[in-house]
């Protein structure tokens, strides 16, 4: 499996926001010494610094959590551990704590444990929403490692939903467009965004970049010249979608697809008439036709998501779910925050017997509506499942 991560860093910032309340002024510099060290990633230094101010300040949560996590940047996990649940036994439901055992968890393959760590982490006050976003990527490494990917890309939307800036979401759906999705023109997307928002010292970042590299040159191999027309035969086939779009308006179907056929003819590459002709043989009934006019318009426009929601209602009225799944997928990585088509995936999951997906993506449907807004047939339908 590619490697993902859930970024301890999430958890200094909670000790940068907590730091302050211990007493004796030594142990504080020891508790900035180590912060600082942390954020260096001089993590043998932070640990030395930390374990001092851990003896200096009396029942020091913040001390001992981010010592938990210097000791597992080191690699250290029963170290780790020890601090972990002595910073829990001073502040029990300690949400920062709980994330590093999560981690630890999840390290050796204690799958369940780790979920429930990384769960009862998100239940409690976590201290920032970089901190929830980081839990959140720990919840979805989890369903990774169980191949549930559609709960995964879930947990990871709504990392980005609660905190935009948090990078390793970005990095990890990158992994997941890459790797199982096989979209990678998007995958490229998530990992430039992850270079943006991270540190230049991330090991990370050269990783990432290498990723970008590597799809880039797959895409290159792969792509087709792109068509130039020239000035004639383009001015020809607008005329032609013109007239079929006339013809569309009158519902003169057999007349539309004529003239659309006739203005890819003339310039393959025109997305008006890819789209006319899909209007106009869904209207004639034509669903499989359609379908692969859609998916012809979607690749010469990828960002217009009408061309997948049509696509896809096609592909699930001809019970072919899994090119509907393929076709959402898509979607969502090209406009995760679009509610229809989340809406419209759940829907398909229910189809699928996907029943826990269909509730998941539901709910997070009905979370992106308009202040006001409601769906309450569909609410009413998801309470049923």
């Amino acid at each position: 499996m590619n490697k993902i991560f859930f970024g301890c860093f999430s958890l200094i910032a909670a000790c940068l926001v907590l730091a302050g309340c211990g007493s004796g002024q030594s142990g504080q510099q020891c508790l900035s010494d180590g912060i600082e060290a942390y954020k260096a990633r001089n993590f043998s230094e932070a640990a030395a610094k930390l374990a001092k101010a851990s003896e200096l300040i009396p029942n020091s949560v913040e001390a001992c959590t981010l010592l938990g996590s210097s000791y597992l940047q080191l690699g250290d996990l029963a170290k780790a551990t020890d601090a972990y649940k002595e910073a829990l036994s001073y502040k029990p439901g300690h949400g920062e704590a709980l994330a590093g055992l999560g981690e630890i968890a999840f390290h050796e393959q204690k799958f369940d444990e780790a979920q429930r760590y990384f769960r009862q982490a998100y239940n409690t006050d976590l201290a920032t929403p970089e901190s929830r976003a980081a839990v959140l990527n720990g919840i979805a490494r989890v369903e990774y490692s169980k191949h549930n990917y559609p709960q995964y890309r879930l947990h990871l939307l709504n990392a980005q939903k609660i905190d935009s800036k948090y990078a390793p979401t970005y990095y990890n759906l990158g992994t997941l467009y890459r790797d199982q999705y096989r979209l990678f023109e998007e995958a490229i997307d998530q990992f430039s965004l992850f270079r943006v928002l991270c540190d230049k010292n991330d090991p990370y970042y050269g990783k990432a970049e290498q990723k970008i590299k590597q799809l880039e040159g797959m895409i290159a191999r792969n792509a087709r010249p792109a068509e130039k027309p020239d000035a004639a035969s383009k001015a020809k086939a607008d005329k032609l979608i013109e007239m079929g779009s006339e013809a569309l308006a009158t519902r003169k179907y057999n007349e539309a697809i004529k003239h659309f056929k006739s203005a890819i003819n003339s310039y393959a590459g025109s997305f008006n008439a890819q789209f006319g002709l899909g209007v106009a043989y869904t209207r004639q009934g034509l669903k499989a036709e359609a379908l692969e006019a859609f998916q012809r318009a979607s690749r010469l426009q990828p960002t217009h998501q009408d061309c997948y929601l049509r696509a896809a209602t096609l592909a699930i009225q001809l019970k072919r779910y899994k090119d509907a799944e393929a076709i959402l997928n898509k979607a969502i990585a090209r406009s995760p925050f679009s509610p229809e088509t989340l809406k419209q995936i759940a829907s398909l999951y229910h189809l699928q017997q996907k029943i826990p997906e269909a509730r998941a993506y539901g709910n997070f449907y009905l979370s992106l509506l308009k202040s006001g807004s409601k769906d309450e047939t569909f609410e009413k339908w998801l309470k049923s499942l």
